[in-house]
């Protein structure tokens, strides 16, 4: 009696582990590992008669489930366990969802004659044809769910070496299991010798360990996965971003051509006839001119033309005087580095980047100040906006 209670207890504090894991990481899969350990746990005191010494409640909650509906529900838990550590790519065949489907219906039908025996207990059931029919029936979808977990596992395998290893599993799961200890307790299927259950409880030491060493290897692998995957969508959405931006930019940048060449041809021929025959008019002249420098200006916003020229810095610096005329934010910079040493590409990509950044704090922060601070070496490259604004919900998506 101590050996059952010193294995009981074990099996109690890894469920009460697994609940905790399941609620703290969010994660099911070790709510289901618990649930299975508590469902063998229940069969294993129920089989041992040990349940008379619990306090007279718990007695009669667990004295009302019976052991057979117990053994069909914990077999269709641990199936589920098994095809997660599995993983998908040895359980996304067509047979093993057949498999699954009907390891669903076997749990629902084990909930199902938990719930019949409850109510119709106080009944002398053994007198009813019909309730060994559901016995025997009950008997029949405990070998079904051995034979498909069997299969399941013994299927698993790729190569030769790693089929031996599992159809190994798949023996030691289909003779080493709660559910054919009860079937042999029981007398219906003679597995072992009585001296066998102190074995037993050994084998289940060994495969509760096991099954949490590979749930949570099996965990952490999914983990990796994806944090792999966020980082290739993380990249890739950095990539779309930079073909939009240099989409955007070849547009533009064909403007400015178009602008340069056709209008501003068209001004220069203007100029060259107002200054032959309209030199007098100081007026017209001025407007001319400031047509030109007008044409200039935008021609180097679209282009950029002035970035290598006048410097990356120098002209955020006449972003930033320009938007501080607009009277709404106070912008100021710090920038560290040398902007010359950036290719021609990059340069232009931090310079849209940042107008931009500095164009949104200006119509959606409702600040009254701003920061821009860019720093440029040789191994990275960091750029920091911060306002004293509303700020916005980084999880909220439009």
């Amino acid at each position: 009696l101590s050996l059952i209670f010193f294995f009981s207890g074990c099996f109690v504090l890894v469920v009460l582990i697994s609940f905790l894991m399941a609620f703290v990481i969010r994660e099911r899969i070790f709510f289901y590992y618990g649930m299975y350990v508590l469902s063998v746990i229940l069969l294993l005191l129920s089989q041992e008669l040990v349940l008379p010494v619990f306090p007279a409640k718990l007695f009669h909650l667990f004295n009302g489930i019976h052991p057979m509906s117990l053994a069909i529900i914990g077999l269709s838990i641990h199936y589920w366990v098994i095809l997660y550590t599995l993983g998908k790519r040895n359980t996304q065949t067509k047979l093993t969802r057949l498999f699954t489907l009907i390891n669903q219906g076997c749990f629902y039908y084990g909930l199902l004659t938990i719930t019949g025996y409850l109510v119709f207990r106080s009944y002398p059931l053994m007198e009813y044809t019909l309730y060994h029919n559901f016995y025997y029936f009950s008997i029949g979808v405990v070998f079904l769910q051995l034979v498909i977990t069997f299969l399941t596992i013994a299927f698993a395998g790729s190569g030769v070496r790693e089929r031996v290893m599992y159809v190994a599993a798949a023996i030691l799961l289909f003779y080493f299991n709660p559910a054919g200890y009860y079937l042999n307790y029981s007398g219906i299927v003679y597995y072992y010798e009585i001296t066998y259950p102190n074995y037993f409880y050994r084998f289940l030491c060994i495969e509760f360990i096991g099954m949490g060493f590979l749930i949570s290897w099996k965990y952490r692998q999914i983990l990796i996965d994806k944090e792999a995957v966020s980082r290739e969508y993380h990249q890739l959405e950095q990539s779309s971003y930079l073909r939009e931006m240099q989409a955007k930019e070849q547009k533009q940048l064909q403007i400015a051509r178009d602008l340069h060449d056709d209008l501003g041809a068209t001004l220069s021929a203007l100029k060259l006839v107002i200054t032959n025959n309209y030199s007098g008019d100081s007026d017209l002249m001025n407007m001319i001119s400031r047509a030109n420098t007008d044409l200039r200006y935008f021609f180097s916003k679209l282009s950029a033309v002035d970035l290598k020229k006048k410097g990356l810095f120098k002209i955020l610096e006449e972003k930033k005087h320009e938007l501080n005329r607009t009277g709404k934010v106070k912008f100021s910079s710090i920038f560290i580095g040398d902007d010359q040493s950036m290719e021609e590409g990059l340069l232009m990509d931090v310079y849209r980047m940042t107008s931009e950044l500095m164009v949104n704090i200006l119509k959606h922060s409702a600040a009254s100040e701003a920061s821009i601070q860019l720093i440029i070496d040789d191994s990275h490259l960091e750029l920091i906006t911060e306002d004293n604004g509303i700020g916005y919900d980084a999880d909220h998506q439009d």
